[in-house]
């Protein structure tokens, strides 16, 4: 594979970012165009030429004190050069009552400088915006056209392409091929080209290491857990003495792994001595590791674990994610006695009520053989003796729960029953409620949906309106469509080009 020079390069997906004007310097040009405007006078031309006209058309966009220099000075080189101050100081007498008539036209320095506020909110907001849509989509992006590449032409001629787009390889590009390089290993029945594709990943993770960047989990983990399902025990353990030798700090962390290994080898004297380490506390790494251990037990659900949920400290698990794991664990062996034990410890060490319901809500909705309405049975019945209330977010994640189990019409009835009790429907869950009654095709529930909207006042947004007028057209229900797109006014949303063409589509 031929060596690329390693270049630290912004993302191939540039956003261009657009240029601000600090406060400073807006009232700094302004004050001067204010205290030169008695001395100076405008350039006029007695008939329209194609600059003023061109002048004439630019009033509607941002005013000059909040033009940086460098727009101004790329638009004089596109033609626009009429936008400097000329000194009238021989035919300023000929001329003085035209120059006051042209000073007469400009503001004042307050109100031009209050005047700007506004719009440099919305450009502030909008370069946020901008941000946070590149940030988020980033990573999905560049993953989608790394296994593109890879498709079409294999992981060596990959770092061809991204070099002649002028891309360098960097850690997310190595960890984005590591990860195509298992997902082809896979998808693939020949044995001999999976342990290529095997192989390529190793150099790739060797690679890395020769150039100074650190071998991390999203590296790695991919790879051990290939292994681990593919039963390739030798590589395994080769690899993961490579990693730990790499960075000590990482010992803990692979510990996960390292239990995951020896649960799918079925090595019973290795589990029994990880869970001596744990029972007895004695290890290097201490409880971070035995967490990690802990962590792949509940993964795979072990009878192991009954052992140990008598004497772990709920409250040293590092993160609520991980204690999580740990209710999701006990509600698929249906151990609702440690659940509701370690749920009054936890609600005694301070933790907030959403955080107990969200663990509730884990345990619940992992019990094996259960039908949704159980589910939410027993939500609610432990909610009861915990002594907490029901929250917006407990509603809501029994919502969704219920629209992953195609129960379109339990979550209604959710939500009817949250906002009798005075609790208000996020805009979020209103719209996912409605794309599950579009996936599942029942459209009749629209009706019910469109009548909560002015029973409960709830908020819909403009992507709400589309998909009940959608819904309205797939019935062949255009009166009510029309209706609907009447009514937007009354919740002050303006009506969209979505909407007219969720109309439009329906007569095609």
């Amino acid at each position: 594979m031929p060596r690329i020079k390693v270049k630290n390069l912004s993302s191939l997906f540039r956003s261009v970012a657009k240029v601000e004007s600090s406060p400073s310097s807006a009232a700094a040009a302004v004050r001067n165009a204010v205290v030169s405007s008695s001395k100076k006078k405008l350039r006029s031309s007695p008939s329209p030429t194609p600059s003023s006209r061109a002048k004439s058309s630019l009033r509607k966009q941002p005013r000059l004190q909040n033009i940086p220099a460098t727009v101004v000075e790329t638009t004089a080189a596109e033609g626009i050069d009429d936008w400097e101050f000329d000194d009238p100081s021989d035919s300023e007498v000929a001329n003085d009552d035209k120059s006051l008539e042209d000073d007469s036209d400009v503001r004042w320095f307050s109100e031009l400088f209050n005047s700007s506020t506004p719009l440099r909110r919305k450009e502030l907001s909008r370069d946020r915006k901008n941000k946070w849509v590149f940030k988020n989509t980033q990573k999905l992006r560049f993953d989608k056209l790394v296994n593109m590449c890879l498709d079409k032409v294999g992981s060596g001629s990959t770092f061809h392409v991204l070099y002649k787009l002028g891309r360098g390889t960097g850690l997310k590009e190595y960890n984005a091929f590591i990860k195509g390089c298992i997902e082809t290993a896979r998808s693939l029945k020949d044995e001999k080209l999976q342990i290529e594709q095997i192989l390529e990943a190793y150099r790739l993770l060797q690679l890395m290491k020769e150039r100074g960047f650190p071998v991390e989990e999203d590296a790695f983990g991919p790879f051990l857990m290939f292994l681990i399902d593919m039963h390739m025990d030798d590589q395994f353990l080769i690899l993961l003495e490579i990693i730990k030798d790499e960075d000590p700090c990482l010992h803990p962390r692979l510990g996960y792994y390292e239990m995951l290994f020896w649960i799918e080898m079925n090595n019973e004297e290795k589990i029994h001595e990880f869970c001596q380490q744990i029972a007895s506390g004695e290890s290097e790494m201490g409880s971070e590791l035995h967490e990690n251990y802990l962590l792949a037990l509940c993964e795979r659900d072990k009878e192991e674990l009954l052992h140990l949920l008598d004497i772990i400290d709920i409250t040293r698990v590092s993160s609520l994610d991980n204690v999580a794991c740990i209710f999701r664990s006990l509600g698929r062996l249906s151990l609702e006695a440690f659940a509701e034990l370690f749920l009054l410890v936890l609600k005694d060490c301070g933790h907030k009520a959403q955080s107990i319901s969200n663990l509730i809500f884990s345990y619940a909705s992992s019990l094996k053989n259960t039908a949704v309405e159980d589910v939410i049975l027993k939500f609610k019945e432990m909610h009861g003796k915990m002594d907490l209330a029901l929250l917006p977010g407990s509603y809501e994640n029994l919502i969704k729960y219920c629209l992953d189990s195609a129960k379109v019409h339990l979550a209604l009835d959710l939500v009817d029953e949250m906002c009798e009790a005075g609790l208000s429907l996020s805009t979020g869950a209103l719209n996912a409620i409605c794309h599950a009654c579009e996936e599942s095709c029942e459209f009749i529930l629209v009706r019910r949906i469109y009548s909560m909207l002015s029973s409960h006042e709830l908020k819909p947004n403009s992507e709400t309106v589309r998909s009940i007028i959608n819904m309205n057209v797939r019935m062949k229900d255009f009166d009510n469509a029309y209706d609907v797109l009447k009514d937007v006014g009354k919740i002050k949303i303006v009506p969209s080009a979505s909407m007219y063409n969720a109309i439009l589509a329906g007569y095609y």
